[in-house]
């Protein structure tokens, strides 16, 4: 309920915490090789404080030095995350569209990371990604040994994925300290650096992250009262009009430690991170960039952007057009997550900030195209640092002929022959077309290439064919899709046509039963991880002239495991 509570104050109310469900999981934590402690190894290396009334949980090395409770070699920061997504079913449940994320509250230390993301594709959010054949969630592991761990832990991936969003790495988020040009920053590094320099050369400051505060020495420093001045209230004020010209003063007692809005918090912690989620900006639209304006839809949330294009509507990002022709909602697609799904948005301001350069053409803020005059626009499409045009042309309205009447003349009633229907399949294939089979789905990838996408019914033996025609049309299948096959529980034998030259990574990863591969092709390139996690001694029947090559690439690039044999097809 702290936790709940300190994220709809912090984010002013605009997101809610519905918890669905509570489970106690009635066991000690299990680490990847070493089973789950019992009760009596638990309570020596933790043993009971009195004064505290907590179990000491730093220093458990020290103890298990001395009475050697772990057996040796066992990596008490290696939580089983596979395990534990088993035992409780999330991955099934999270299909079932039950929840957004898991809060998981433990002894210390379960040794879970503070915050991971759990996926078919997810990205590091201060934590290593844990892969699963579900839509992405936030998986949370979070302590009862300190009342304001939990809600940094979660300020934490909200950092993540704001770094993630504005494509800050690593070795740029470690700058933090750093003496920076103001107008060198994104609108995120102006908010999480503590100091810059301004245009003037003097020194400014911002909001800082989750351990530091603007005027912050360290680490935790969440209680230095040195007077600087900081733009931190311009956020979530006047977004994303910042100017760092007109800062106030700034310490902590006068933002959050004496602030009675933070009054309710016990620590200085607590105080310090509501403050720091409270100064976020959350405005609706987008900036110039196409950013939203509000950055709670990005920190709460799994689901990035990875791209955005045109609609299929408009071919070759083309649109005609004819005086005084109209538009309602001009489409454009948005992908998400590093993956081939997308969702189609109207080009509107809310979902994209939008340049119409022309003037033929009007669009406004609602997504309505109209088609004012003859000549040619450009249409700029932005969302959240992705960029796209489509170009418009519009042309002289056409008016239509008068037909004269004429008096028809009678004609004899006559049957005429039913037209046979077209089928699905008698229209042309174009690029990116998907194509479907009784057991599998296919995409065009050119005029004579088809790539293995998905099987549609799992089978233990599976065939990629070397050829597949289509209205009368022979295709090559090339290319097998990263993933096609992530963790199939079926799949024992694979036969991999002549044609194929690619196969993506992670394709068979996973596929414990896996344990046939026949293919005749001489041009194989193994995606990464394309093989990893299959049976252990699984047997690879290959041209003669690739055996060596093909053995040295499963292991090396596809991570196939290293007791396989590779032998003549």
């Amino acid at each position: 309920d702290n936790l709940k509570q300190e994220i709809e104050d912090g984010t002013h109310g605009q997101i809610k915490i519905n918890i669905t469900e509570t489970t106690r999981f009635e066991e000690f934590p299990t680490y990847n090789g070493y089973k789950s402690m019992t009760e009596e190894q638990f309570h020596i290396l933790f043993p009971y404080n009195s004064e505290t009334e907590q179990g000491e949980w730093y220093g458990w090395w020290v103890r298990d030095a001395e009475y050697h409770v772990l057996e040796e070699g066992t990596d008490m920061f290696n939580f089983d995350y596979e395990y534990f997504l088993e035992k409780t079913d999330l991955v099934k449940e999270r299909n079932e569209g039950k929840f957004d994320a898991v809060w998981v509250f433990s002894i210390d230390p379960s040794s879970m990371f503070e915050t991971s993301m759990v996926g078919k594709n997810p990205v590091d959010i201060n934590g290593d990604p844990v892969e699963a054949d579900c839509d992405n969630f936030l998986l949370a592991g979070l302590t009862f040994s300190r009342s304001d761990g939990a809600v940094e832990s979660i300020c934490h991936s909200f950092e993540a994925m704001m770094n993630h969003t504005y494509k800050v790495t690593n070795d740029m988020y470690n700058e933090k300290f750093s003496f920076k040009d103001y107008d060198e920053l994104s609108n995120w590094e102006k908010f999480y650096y503590n100091k810059h320099k301004g245009a003037d050369g003097k020194e400014v400051y911002g909001v800082g992250q989750v351990h530091f505060s603007p005027n912050s020495e360290g680490d935790y420093d969440w209680e230095n009262n040195t007077k600087v001045y900081s733009y931190y209230d311009q956020f979530a004020k006047n977004y994303p009009a910042i100017d760092p010209t007109k800062p106030i003063e700034f310490t902590a007692d006068s933002a959050y430690l004496d602030n009675e809005l933070y009054a309710k918090y016990n620590t200085p912690g607590e105080k310090h991170h509501v403050w720091w989620l409270n100064c976020m900006p959350h405005f609706k639209g987008r900036d110039p960039e196409g950013y939203s304006l509000n950055w709670y839809d990005y920190g709460f949330s799994t689901k990035y952007t990875s791209g955005i294009a045109g609609s299929a509507e408009y071919k070759d990002d083309q649109i005609e057009m004819e005086v005084g022709d109209s538009i309602e909602a001009l489409k454009f697609l948005r992908y998400y997550n590093d993956s081939d799904s997308f969702e189609t948005l109207t080009a509107d301001s809310d979902n994209a900030f939008i340049v119409a350069d022309g003037d033929a053409i009007i669009l406004n803020e609602a997504g309505t195209l109209q088609a004012k005059a003859e000549g040619t626009a450009e249409i700029n499409i932005r969302v959240d640092g992705f960029s796209f045009t489509y170009n418009v042309t519009v042309k002289k309205k056409v008016e239509a002929t008068p037909t004269p009447e004429v008096t028809p003349t009678p004609t004899p009633k006559v049957t005429p022959e039913a037209t046979p229907t077209p089928g699905k399949d008698d229209k042309e294939l174009k690029i990116g077309d998907i194509y479907k089979t009784k057991t599998a789905e296919y995409k065009v990838i050119s005029d004579s290439e088809l790539m293995f996408i998905r099987p549609i019914k799992k089978a233990g033996t599976v065939k990629v064919p070397d050829t597949i025609t289509i209205n009368g049309k022979k295709y090559k299948v090339t290319a097998i899709k990263d993933k096609a096959f992530y963790k199939d529980k079926k799949i024992k034998k694979l036969i991999i046509g002549k044609n194929v030259t690619k196969i993506g990574a992670k394709a068979f990863k996973g596929c414990k039963k896996l344990k046939t591969i026949k293919t005749k092709s001489t041009g194989l390139s193994f995606g990464k991880e394309c093989f990893k996690g299959i049976y252990k001694k699984a047997v690879f029947k290959v041209p003669k002239s690739k055996i060596n090559s093909y053995k040295k690439n499963l292991i090396k690039k596809g991570k196939a495991p290293k007791k396989i044999k590779v032998k003549k097809y």
